[in-house]
């Protein structure tokens, strides 16, 4: 089985403007988060370079998808603005190949991103084989790849509007859960670490 490190953004902000476009890239372009993109394209194949603070290529053709991604250390991400003015989110996603990977930039981003975007959810976990049992059952765990044994979580804004289906080893929960639970509640969960991020 591939062992991938997973995280997911989904944030109230469309990601449709050029302002809201280039903050996610600058994000990206951060050394310190390991995630600085080599090569970028609309859909696969992703081949074309990636250069930091020269967006205009991309930012011209930002709309509907932007995928990218990097040999060393091996990581790959995407962007997807929402298509709907109301009740949607827009969605990213960056998978890092756990061997050899420095999980503390990729906790930084998640934390950094999270609070930029004011996103409602994130999450970064490792899969594990029951977890792979178990998310399939309860609809958030997909194959990408029978052959090679690659799986990952996918949570769609329709299925966090019913339930969280799980907490994730990393978990951020936004405002509107924040706001469902109460923050005392929230910071005093048994969990092994709890913070308040981007403050709220």
């Amino acid at each position: 089985m591939v062992r991938d490190i997973e995280l997911q953004i989904l944030t109230p902000k469309r990601l449709r403007s050029r302002d809201q476009a280039t903050a996610v890239l600058d994000l990206l372009c951060e050394p310190a988060y390991g995630l600085v993109p080599a090569k970028w394209d609309l859909y696969e194949p992703i081949r074309r370079p990636f250069e930091c603070k020269d967006y205009e290529a991309i930012l011209d053709e930002w709309g509907m998808s932007f995928l990218w991604t990097r040999k060393q250390p091996r990581c790959q991400g995407s962007v997807w603005p929402s298509r709907f003015p109301v009740h949607g989110h827009g969605w990213i996603t960056v998978t890092v190949r756990a061997e050899g990977f420095g999980v503390e930039g990729l906790i930084r981003f998640a934390q950094e991103a999270s609070a930029a975007l004011e996103a409602h959810f994130c999450f970064l976990h490792l899969l594990t084989e029951p977890e792979i049992a178990f998310g399939r059952q309860n609809g958030t765990v997909g194959c990408l790849d029978p052959k090679r044994g690659r799986y990952a979580i996918t949570l769609p804004s329709r299925k966090l509007k019913m339930r969280i289906p799980d907490l994730y080893w990393g978990t951020v929960l936004g405002q509107p859960y924040v706001e469902l639970f109460g923050k005392e509640r929230l910071l005093s969960a048994p969990a092994f670490d709890l913070r308040e991020i981007g403050g709220g």
